[in-house]
């Protein structure tokens, strides 16, 4: 199941076309040329990617999002680029903690959609790294727990990982 997460709460989007998003819907860094269907495995990896991540709920609930759920098997598998493929290739340069994945070259319908109120988040401080950070640390490391110390090292700043989400089904 992939999922994608919208503000808009007053209309549903019936099939998604690849397109580029907008400058304000984009982290500094991510690939401005490339169309593409923002989705990820959960709906906290979602909000995670939201612009200014989980930052952005922080104080802001109760919050009525829409959810959009997608079958994987409607989607064909050369079209989906995933979390770790887009960090590595420094297309989006958070994916790493936002586990977004791309959908491209295809349209895709939505198998459900629904509104959710978010009640509660807890947000927890993710390393913001670069490629370059991370082998770095994984040529010192030798445990993960090793290689997460050196990366919080190596950081400067953090990215907001939504790490658990307390929602409350809407009527649509």
């Amino acid at each position: 199941m992939f999922y994608h997460v919208s503000l808009d709460t007053s209309s549903i989007v019936e099939e998604f076309t690849p397109r580029v998003p907008n400058e304000q819907s984009r982290i500094e860094g991510e690939d401005r040329n490339i169309p593409r269907i923002c989705v990820a495995k959960s709906i906290e990896d979602c909000l995670t990617g939201f612009p200014e991540g989980g930052y952005q709920l922080e104080g802001n609930c109760p919050l009525l999002i829409r959810i959009y759920e997608f079958d994987e098997e409607t989607i064909q598998k050369e079209n989906v680029v995933r979390a770790p493929e887009l960090f590595l290739r420094q297309l989006v340069p958070d994916a790493w903690v936002t586990g977004e994945h791309w959908i491209m070259n295809q349209s895709i319908k939505p198998s459900r959609s629904y509104l959710i109120q978010i009640k509660e988040v807890v947000i927890e401080d993710a390393p913001f790294i670069t490629v370059e950070m991370l082998e770095e640390a994984l040529t010192e490391g030798k445990s993960i727990g090793e290689l997460m110390t050196n990366l919080d090292k190596r950081s400067s700043a953090t990215v907001a990982r939504v790490e658990s989400l307390r929602y409350k089904r809407m009527p649509s």
